[in-house]
């Protein structure tokens, strides 16, 4: 708060704040409480109830059991919703010398929340799917594990709403169960939780550990009521609890450092796994790589390989002799070096195919451009998702990868991560502890590309580890479990200015012209791969978009929407069919590293709708259209360009064309055409 009146404001929020807290009452989950206990309208016994009672200081509980025995018309009309079997139950738990059901019914009262969250927590049957050997009398030594258990389902129940039920100051009546009140913000178990709290943010934003102060200055800065002023000495006990949710580390320079339990189970395993794998005995084969390669390549060379191409064909052959061997390995490299055709020729060797291939891929995308390359080729390929969840790793309700006790056991003899740049650590560290009887384990991908969506980078973690020393300046660039492809070949291969460019951002050391591609885009030559432009304002960069447009896609002026159609599979510039939309979609596509502004996805879609669609919005808004209306905040039509943002797969009945090779799958990431509307 600033200003002046700070006072008033705060006095006016401690008023207001006041006021909700008589509102919500010490029992704001008793209807949910209820109705997990089986009382089926238990949310309108807990309203009449503590309407009746009209002061939130008296116990609605005890209004409930007098219920259960008096004979007036409230009584009656309470017990008329009830049913007798749960009046009865209710009263066996009262009875009961160990009061551990009926206080943890209590307690659950006391926390806000739905009746989903209820029933997994009360239910014990409904429990086990969420926490294994969790007891109701643990929830009431430490009621913060109800946040600790729920966290990463979709009932998550937030560690404030926990507070507000255990933290009251001088309540007036006896608060069930047995009086359970927390007095002291910096509790153990609340420190606990808060620690937990903050490593689970920390890991969405990558990080698979903190350090300890940073850990304290984060907790002492929530907007948490009460306030948790704690401080490192206030760990000494609160570590004697971490055990199992909590692991207890060093940073590099030797200051504590905490991570989550899930991050030091997938450390170890990685850790255990790929070094047992490295140090293992090497396989022994007899193949002449070399000449494997000459003949996989032989229908795409015209006359004699030049010397890149030679060169490119020994690094090859350098890496199939590699990772053939080796029982861990990776290959990394740009792309246009020639990646997929390694493994092509690896997969497809009779010795290695005949004992199972299993390709798995970060996303739908990189498993379709695999399987359509290698369709030659007996193999297996599947997202990581899609194998997962069948050994029950993988959560497709909160897409969340876990550990489990299931294993693919002795059906693939080679086992191939393509893309392993986007795998986070779980998700790797959970698919090689299940994988049993692999003899071959080879991870593909470049490390130079966006890192991964989550917490741990483990490929680029497992490249430096395996590295040698100064392998950067030999050639081929090969050692024990490492090989690394470097001479690009695809789609004019490193001459491309592109490219060029793009080594700039690899990290990697440049060769001694490569400052030439910058002033080439200085001095404005003119290239096929590369293009340069810059704006001093939002509408200089209209024009020149437009003029941008226009150049590349070959339109007479902004307003030639036929040949906008035609640049991307409209065969006639109105209309879209099948093999012409699939052949052109991605003939060109408009990126954007930002969502808002004026070059940002949201305005450069509308610019483009407001150029070339708005006919065809304003006549799928009429009544009488035979297009339907415009779909959602962007009023998607009609021949817009879509891209799919889920895997899905679809019936044989309902693709184009329906042969052999038709995957009846859709791919997070696949691009089209709105076209079967018309």
């Amino acid at each position: 708060m600033v200003g002046k009146n700070q006072l008033k404001m705060k006095t006016w929020s401690k008023n207001k704040n006041y006021v909700l807290e008589v509102l919500r009452g010490y029992y704001p989950g008793m209807g949910s409480a209820l109705s997990a206990f089986g009382i089926p309208f238990g949310h309108f016994v807990a309203a009449r109830l503590i309407n009746h009672l009209n002061d939130k200081n008296k116990n609605p509980w005890e209004l409930l059991e007098r219920c259960f025995i008096e004979d007036d018309r409230f009584s009656n009309s309470i017990r008329d919703m009830i049913p007798e079997s749960s009046i009865r139950v209710y009263n066996s738990l009262k009875k009961k010398e160990d009061k551990t059901r009926i206080n943890f019914l209590y307690l659950l009262s006391r926390f806000d929340l739905n009746l989903e969250q209820a029933e997994v927590l009360f239910v014990d049957e409904e429990r086990g799917p969420f926490v294994k050997e969790r007891k109701d009398s643990d929830y009431l030594k430490n009621p913060y594990l109800i946040y600790e258990d729920l966290r990463l389902s979709q009932l998550y129940v937030a560690l404030d709403t926990l507070d507000l039920g255990l933290f009251y100051k001088n309540p007036e009546i006896d608060l069930f169960p047995d009086n359970l009140l927390l007095t002291d913000p910096l509790d153990e178990r609340r420190i606990r939780s808060l620690t937990i709290q903050q490593l689970e943010k920390a890991s969405s934003q990558g990080h698979t550990l903190l350090p300890r102060k940073q850990i304290v200055n984060q907790i002492r800065e929530l907007p948490v009521a009460p306030e948790c002023p704690v401080n490192s000495d206030y760990y000494t006990l609160a570590e004697e609890i971490f055990e199992d949710a909590i692991g207890i580390t060093e940073m590099a320079d030797g200051t504590p450092a905490y991570q989550l339990d899930r991050f030091v189970k997938s450390r170890e395993i990685l850790s255990k796994k790929i070094n047992d794998r490295i140090g293992g005995k090497r396989m022994e084969l007899t193949y002449d790589w070399s000449k494997l390669l000459e003949d996989e390549l032989k229908e795409y060379t015209t006359g004699s390989p030049d010397a890149q191409e030679l060169k490119a064909r020994e690094e090859k052959a350098a890496s199939l002799k590699e990772i053939s061997e080796s029982r861990f390995s990776v290959v990394i490299g740009p792309a246009g070096t020639g990646k997929t055709t390694l493994l092509s020729i690896l997969a497809g060797q009779k010795e290695i195919e005949n004992n199972g291939v299993l390709l798995l891929a970060p996303t739908g995308k990189a498993r379709v451009r695999i399987e359509q390359l290698s369709r030659k080729i007996n193999i297996t390929t599947k997202t990581l998702a899609q194998f997962l969840i069948k050994y029950d790793r993988y959560d497709g309700k909160i897409y969340q990868y876990k550990f489990s006790d299931k294993y693919c056991e002795a059906k693939y003899e080679t086992v191939i991560l393509d893309e392993s740049s986007m795998l986070t650590e779980l998700m790797l560290a959970t698919t090689i502890d299940c994988l049993k009887g692999v003899k071959r384990f080879i991870m593909v991908g470049d490390h130079r590309q966006l890192p991964p969506i989550g917490a741990g980078r483990p490929f680029i973690d497992i490249i430096n580890h395996l590295k040698p020393e100064n392998i950067i300046n030999e050639f081929p660039r090969v050692g024990k479990a490492y090989a690394e492809l470097t001479i690009k070949r695809r789609q004019g291969g490193s001459n491309r200015e592109d490219l060029q460019l793009a080594e700039w951002f690899s990290g990697e050391n440049l060769e001694p012209a490569a400052d030439k591609v910058l002033n080439d885009i200085l001095s404005g030559k003119e290239s096929d791969y590369l293009r340069v432009e810059k704006w001093k304002n939002e509408q200089d960069f209209e024009s020149i978009f437009e003029e941008v447009l226009i150049d590349e896609l070959g339109l007479k002026d902004i307003n030639d929407k036929e040949e906008f159609n035609r640049s991307f599979g409209a065969h006639d510039g109105r209309f879209f069919k099948r093999v012409e939309a699939a052949q052109n979609i991605e003939n060109w596509q408009i990126l954007s590293p930002i969502r808002d502004k004026i070059f940002g996805v949201t305005m450069l879609n509308r610019s483009i709708h407001k150029a070339f669609k708005q006919e065809i919005i304003n006549y799928s808004r009429k009544p009488f259209s035979k297009l339907p209306y415009p779909l959602g905040n962007e009023e998607i039509v009609y021949g817009d360009k879509i891209i799919n943002l889920a895997n899905s797969s679809r019936h044989p009945k309902s693709v184009y064309p329906q042969d052999k090779h038709t995957l009846n799958y859709i791919a997070n990431g696949e691009i089209g055409v709105v076209m079967g509307q018309w």
